[in-house]
């Protein structure tokens, strides 16, 4: 599993349900993986994967292989600017999706946060909410 993999799995499930385009060069550093409309809606989604949670409950999911400064800066401008701006991250077979209000937070936080400021739990043994996934894209 990759980031390639997390975004063919995005595409394929909701790709036609609007406009999803992943950018392969950045044009700016911190710039998003994924840009979307969706009914009107426009958007970013940073993608993130990690193989699996730590096996300490305290111990931060993502640390160094979260999100870069860059990315961090990016969506906080995009947020001020009233943009919308996600991360999206699988976590071994789970998918979270967070506001990028979150950003700045997000590599230091646990698997037990993550889950709390997720706005879409897939627990492995719940199939995931495509439909719930679009509508929180589209939420102002």
């Amino acid at each position: 599993m990759s980031e390639h993999t997390l975004w063919n799995r995005i595409r394929e499930s909701i790709g036609h349900k609007g406009h999803f385009v992943r950018i392969e060069f950045n044009p700016t550093a911190g710039t998003p993986d994924v840009n979307y409309c969706v009914a009107g809606c426009e958007g970013w989604i940073e993608l993130k994967h990690i193989i699996k949670k730590p096996v300490r409950a305290g111990t931060p999911v993502f640390g160094r292989k979260g999100l870069r400064d860059e990315q961090v800066s990016w969506i906080r401008r995009r947020l001020k600017n009233q943009g919308r701006a996600f991360v999206c991250a699988q976590v071994g077979r789970v998918i979270l999706l967070h506001e990028g209000r979150y950003a700045r937070e997000y590599n230091s936080m646990p698997w037990s946060v993550l889950l709390q400021t997720n706005c879409l739990v897939n627990e492995e043994r719940e199939r995931l909410s495509w439909d719930r996934f679009i509508a929180l894209l589209k939420q102002e």
